[in-house]
């Protein structure tokens, strides 16, 4: 019941009473209001930020696509283009727990490769990682299989200095690591080049910050590799030779068989070489020297390859090595502020994870099949082609269908040896076992 409230004039005032009794529902209503258009206001945010993901991801779909080696194609829906509504609806799903979790389970499983999100459809053939039929040009990814491009660039210019793609099977727990030779003769936009030029030429072909001539160049050297060897890049790392010191020096340095006196001096680089044959302790700066020199070995860059093996497996072995760990926020903190790449902090947490679980048995090191050659007074390392499709197939290879003599175009300067083949590298472990009476195949 309403109660009589006296106005001033001493009259009962029957309305203010009612709009009293109304004023809590006039509340609540217009707490509801407020609450509808909140929620509806972050839901068109996150429709236009997941539309905005969806363009991004099919553009980025139809640009992988021409990453593919010479003939081959994905499968019939790979490049399927989602649109806004689908990718809001998945996001929905995994945020609360429901939808398709066949190939999630335990929350993160790893980063989309170069073309993950396209030729991983969710069928149930996705996880078969078999070969398809030979004479098909259809392809699937392997399921957490990716290709890292490795870069240290010299001081003296823009030329990539050293050149390697390491291999993660994340499910097979095996790492592969293809040291690619500085000189080796490359199909670049129909001329020949050098491999440690390309970066370069894609560097230099734009303006813009520091990041987008990084990505321009890794992706002019991606798609060389993609048309010579068939090798998909699905991330890169390029290393400033002030950071490998500093990452050295963090971890006390490495203990290394030097196979040879080692003098040399150029002050062009400000490189100045000086290592005496036997057992060194390897600081930063004696750690540079080891890697760079190669102007005394008989072989050049291939000896300069050999000894990187070496120092490679020596920094492994201290890597693993549990006192090592108690460093590893100084350790991340170097390669925060001296290493670009475009591996997100997420993803390196989930192969660091992965990587903790493996031994030097588990990875294993390859050079590029070929041999040293002249031609016009000029010294490059000419390829082999069958060689080097059967070390990609067994290593490199991202896809579940081997590559063919048809897949790739790589330079060839002389004729490659009959029945040449690949007789496979070494692992980490074997190469610190017999280091310093280590001997290799080329």
């Amino acid at each position: 019941m309403t109660r009589r409230k006296k106005n001033t004039n001493g009259r009962e005032d029957i309305s203010a009473g009612i709009e009293k009794e109304l004023l809590p529902k006039k509340k609540n209503g217009q707490r509801a209001l407020k609450i509808i258009t909140a929620i509806m206001l972050v839901a068109a945010i996150l429709m236009v930020v997941v539309a905005c993901v969806c363009d991004f991801a099919n553009k980025s779909a139809e640009q992988n696509t021409n990453s593919l080696p010479q003939g081959f194609v994905y499968e019939d829906g790979a490049n399927e283009k989602k649109s806004p509504i689908m990718y809001f609806i998945e996001m929905v799903g995994s945020f609360f727990g429901f939808g398709d979790n066949d190939n999630n389970q335990g929350g993160y499983s790893g980063p989309q490769g170069s073309n993950n999100n396209l030729s991983n459809d969710k069928n149930e053939n996705s996880n078969n990682n078999s070969d398809l039929s030979n004479d098909s040009t259809v392809v699937r990814r392997k399921d957490e299989f990716y290709n890292f491009l490795i870069l240290a660039k010299d001081e003296g210019g823009g030329n990539t200095d050293t050149i390697m793609v390491l291999s993660f099977d994340v499910p097979n727990k095996e790492i592969a690591l293809l040291q690619i030779p500085r000189d080796t003769c490359m199909n670049y936009k129909g001329s020949m080049r050098k491999i440690n030029s390309i970066y370069n030429s894609g560097y230099t072909s734009i303006k813009g910050s520091y990041e987008e001539k990084n990505e321009k160049g890794v992706e002019a050297l991606s798609d060389a590799l993609v048309q010579n060897f068939g090798i998909v890049i699905d991330k890169y790392v390029i290393i400033d030779l002030k950071g490998f010191r500093k990452i050295v020096d963090t971890i006390d340095g490495v203990d290394v068989y030097v196979q040879q006196d080692m003098v040399y001096y150029d002050e062009y680089q400000n490189l100045d070489i000086n290592l005496k044959k036997g057992w060194n302790h390897l600081n930063g700066d004696k750690a540079e020297e080891f890697v760079r020199f190669r102007k005394g070995y008989v072989n050049a860059d291939l000896g300069r390859i050999d000894a990187q093996k070496i120092f490679m497996s020596a920094f492994l072995k201290k890597l693993f090595n549990i006192s090592t760990v108690a460093k590893a926020p100084e350790l991340i903190g170097h390669i925060i502020e001296y290493v670009s790449t475009d591996v997100t902090l997420q993803e390196a947490t989930y192969f660091g994870t992965r990587l903790l679980d493996m031994d030097m048995s588990q990875i294993t090191m390859h050079t590029l099949q070929g041999t040293p050659q002249y031609y016009n007074n000029v010294s490059y390392f000419s390829t082999y082609k069958n060689a080097n499709i059967e070390l990609v197939n067994k290593y490199f290879n991202a896809f579940n269908k081997s590559l063919g003599s048809e897949n790739v175009n790589p330079k060839m300067l002389i004729k490659e040896p009959t029945g040449n083949g690949y007789d496979g590298g070494k692992t980490a472990e074997e190469i610190d076992k017999k280091n310093p009476t280590l001997s290799y195949v080329h």
